[in-house]
């Protein structure tokens, strides 16, 4: 539901407007309006969402309930310090082992001892790595021979220098850097335990940062607004629900604060104020998705998630992958029975996909590939094969060009009675391999022909829901909405095609035709009136809508084909893992399901969203909106 928001102004002493803020910031219900934008998060607040954050990769420890607040600030700065402390033992370590490298194919030498053979001798001492393969001067001796580079040491009198050679100074010896790597290490090991320790406040730590947030907020509050009168009265601006007036008069009369409607700006973008419960919130969620509402748009939650769990099942199309789903669902709700807020909702949203999808992969007859006898108890629930039965019994009381084509093919089918035994009679025999079994082509080509249609279908009755919301906000849609419905009711009869509205309903073909004709040729006439009555001659472009309308009608194919795909996919793994041992077999379905299961989510996700925001948003939603954000306290989710 939206709720409209009201223009106020408030107006007090400099001395109330602080208890003013604190208890609008409790009772939540006011948007104060800045004169000017400021920073929303303070110093403090980044520093702490930064120390959730280091904790967030480390595993937790057990949770410490009793924490006294005043520590917050020592364990933060601990956090931060302790990550500093491993980020430069990291590079320490980095650095030390590059060193260990280069000294390593050279040996254990002792700079020291190397200065006295120097000063002895009159001679220099130097070391070099030259690159596989590159020549090196006669008086350079090799001592390693390493995949990429080749080390050398030099014994001459005066500094050589080699262009294309990399020389390796001898500042310190084996030893010592071994000894510093390792006390790196050992520093590394201690800040990565002390970490791990301190991951224990994460939960005070998530509490502290509310309560930051909550005084970010007061505080961009105090600043907000104007003062008069030498400073001695305030005066803020800010949007209010119409139906929480009572509520803020009471609020305002406590704190001696004059508050009064006032109009809005012209070409002030006033916010939008969604206000569900229970399930319209999920969809609330879904739809903030995409776009904000704009304040004029009517709410469209429980729509988006009714029609969100219908196509996403429609996509799924599996009875067994919506079990699964559910399993997996009721597991989480096992494991995490607290759960609040987003993180519930999502979890309500995944249990009611799950059980849409079991609903829906019933009601087509598909489970995870796995063909079903035709007279499966599993068929007698499916609602394609109740539509298949009545299509079959359709054309054989019919006797049309569709049964004859089917009866030349099986000639069997003339014995039939009804559409059950047309459907068992035109039946495939099995191959010599013992793994087939008998196919029925006239069952499946129905049962392919209704799902398309249903798809169709559903795309249609969609449209129009979107179309009727704002007919009265754009007069040319009740047009449209007749001109949808002719359009179906006469494309089938038109392309010579048995609709589930003859052999389900009741409706002749030629009833359908010479009706969808008159309301298609009614609705483009009223459309077009209407358009003009309301836009005047600009109402001419409305025409341009029909190839929208078509083209978003015929989007809903995706529901199909995503469906017939993952159906197709599901199919095939069975086929494969028929002829395998059970053990490959279980591997080879384990893997290749758990592969098609992602990507039926991955397009019922997305496809299923879209046709609500696209297709769906074309005729009933405006957008552009900004959320009603208003000052209130924040509280800490589980």
């Amino acid at each position: 539901m939206r709720v409209d928001l009201k223009r106020f102004l408030f107006v007090g002493s400099t001395s109330s407007k602080k208890s003013f803020l604190k208890e609008a910031q409790k009772a939540g219900i006011i948007q104060f309006i800045e004169e000017a934008k400021t920073e929303s998060l303070s110093d403090w607040s980044k520093t702490i969402i930064a120390a959730i954050k280091i904790l967030k990769g480390f595993p937790p420890q057990p949770i410490l309930t009793e924490v006294n607040p005043d520590r917050e600030e020592a364990i933060v700065k601990e956090i931060h310090a302790v990550s500093d402390k491993l980020k430069k033992s990291e590079a320490t370590i980095a650095e030390l082992e590059g060193e260990y490298r280069e000294l390593a194919p050279f040996g254990a030498f002792d700079p020291e001892q190397m200065k006295r053979i120097e000063e002895k001798g009159g001679l220099n001492l130097q070391f070099f790595a030259l690159k596989k393969g590159v020549e090196a001067p006669e008086e350079f001796i090799l001592v390693h021979s390493g995949e990429e580079l080749d080390s050398y040491v030099r014994i001459g009198k005066g500094i050589y220098h080699l262009a294309n050679a990399i020389e390796i100074p001898m500042n310190r010896s084996m030893a010592a850097v071994e000894k510093d790597l390792a006390d790196a290490k050992k520093t590394h090991e201690e800040a990565l335990k002390r970490l791990e320790e301190l991951t224990s406040y994460r939960d005070f730590l998530s509490e502290r940062l509310v309560s930051s947030l909550n005084r970010d907020a007061y505080n961009k509050a105090l600043k907000t607004g104007k003062e008069g009168a030498e400073g001695r009265v305030f005066s803020l601006i800010g949007w209010s629900p119409e139906n929480e007036i009572d509520k803020l008069q009471e609020m305002a009369s406590d704190h001696d604060v004059f508050v009064e409607e006032v109009e809005v700006k012209e070409g002030e973008t006033v916010p939008t104020y969604l206000k569900n419960e229970k399930w319209g919130t999920i969809g609330q969620d879904l739809v903030g998705i995409y776009d904000t509402p704009s304040a004029q748009d009517k709410d469209p939650s429980l729509w988006v998630l009714c029609f969100f769990v219908l196509f996403f099942s429609m996509i799924i199309s599996d009875a067994v992958y919506g079990l699964i789903f559910l399993l997996i669902s009721l597991y989480i709700w096992w494991k995490h029975p607290n759960l609040q807020g987003l993180k519930r909702r999502v979890l309500n949203l995944f249990t009611v996909l799950s059980v849409g999808c079991i609903v829906w992969g019933v009601l087509a007859g598909s489970y995870a590939g796995i063909p079903l006898s035709i007279d499966s108890p599993l068929q007698k629930v499916s609602l394609v094969r109740w539509l298949a039965e009545k299509k079959a019994d359709y054309h054989l009381e019919q006797k049309d060009d569709v049964y004859q084509k089917w009866e030349k093919e099986f000639p069997a089918i003339a014995s039939a009675k009804n559409g059950d035994e047309l459907l068992h009679l035109g039946k495939q025999p099995a191959t010599a391999e013992p793994e087939t079994s008998p196919s029925y082509p006239i069952l499946n080509t129905f049962s392919d022909q209704i799902i398309l249609e249903l798809a169709l279908l559903v795309g249609a009755i969609h449209l129009l829901f979107s179309m009727a919301r704002y007919s009265l906000r754009n007069w040319a849609l009740i047009g449209w909405i007749m001109f949808l419905i002719g359009g179906y009711l006469y494309i089938a009869p038109t392309l010579n095609y048995t609709s589930i509205l003859n052999f389900a309903f009741g409706l002749s073909k030629e009833t359908m035709l010479a009706l969808g004709a008159d309301m298609a040729i009614a609705g483009f006439v009223v459309m077009l009136v209407l358009a003009l009555i309301q836009h005047k001659v600009k109402g001419v472009l409305e025409v341009m809508t029909m190839i929208t309308i078509l083209a978003d009608l015929l989007s809903y194919l995706r529901l199909y084909a995503l469906g017939l795909a993952g159906a197709i996919m599901s199919a095939t793994i069975y086929e494969m893992s028929a002829g395998m041992p059970l053990f490959f077999a279980v591997i080879v379905m384990f893997l290749a399901h758990t592969v098609n299961m992602l990507l039926a989510v991955m397009g019922g996700v997305i496809h299923g969203l879209r046709l609500n925001f696209l297709e769906w948003y074309h005729y009933s939603f405006e957008g552009g909106g900004k959320p009603f954000r208003p000052l209130k306290e924040l509280k800490k989710e589980n």
